[in-house]
């Protein structure tokens, strides 16, 4: 936990940010209501909301960050000279669980989403063929891929077989998986007797 001298007239939301700054290279103007926001993570493609924090400013001033992509968490405190108390630590405590719990809760409500979009697209699609630009380039053959336009639709499954996402790869070469889907213990098979259940 950071904990911040908080001397007469110094400004928490400051002592808040520059810790943010410290731990995570991002600079931030906090808003401190208690509730969940989010914010770039520097080290990463723009507008990826990777990082996190939670600030509150009744009693003492306290409040979590974090990065969900590198799976760091911090929690921070001013000091004010004086001994926290244990109902303090609890809500300290409960601001963390709260942006864990909320973070799960993306995480799995992305991974529905994506799940579901890889399926209505995996459907709608065509086996794919070895005239496509980057199979020829790359002369491999399209076992077990479609086609949606000049997009291949690479499958990703779970171990159950069940397709939750799809690598898309474009006529020049430019990859990308779905936005929000899993990809962690994913594998595309290819050339196996067994494909995707959609």
């Amino acid at each position: 936990m950071s904990n911040t001298p908080l001397a007469a007239g110094t400004d928490p939301f400051r002592l808040f940010a520059d810790a943010i700054y410290q731990d995570l290279g991002a600079p931030v103007s906090p808003i401190a209501d208690g509730e969940l926001h989010r914010f770039d993570d520097p080290d990463t493609k723009r507008n990826n909301a990777a990082c996190w924090y939670v600030l509150h400013l009744d009693g003492l001033p306290a409040g979590a960050y974090g990065n969900w992509r590198t799976g760091t968490s911090y929690t921070w405190r001013a000091n004010t000279d004086r001994e926290i108390t244990q109902a303090e630590r609890e809500r300290i405590n409960s601001v963390v669980r709260v942006a864990r719990q909320k973070r799960l809760q993306e995480k799995a409500k992305g991974y529905m989403d994506a799940q579901q979009r890889a399926g209505v697209m995996w459907r709608q699609a065509v086996p794919a063929t070895t005239a496509h630009p980057y199979l020829a380039a790359k002369g491999i053959y399209s076992m077990g891929l479609r086609q949606a336009g000049d997009v291949l639709l690479v499958p990703l499954t779970n171990i159950g077989g069940e397709l939750v996402n799809l690598q898309t790869i474009r006529a020049d070469g430019k990859k990308l998986f779905l936005k929000g889907g899993r990809i962690t213990g994913c594998f595309c098979l290819t050339g196996g007797a067994e494909l995707p259940h959609t």
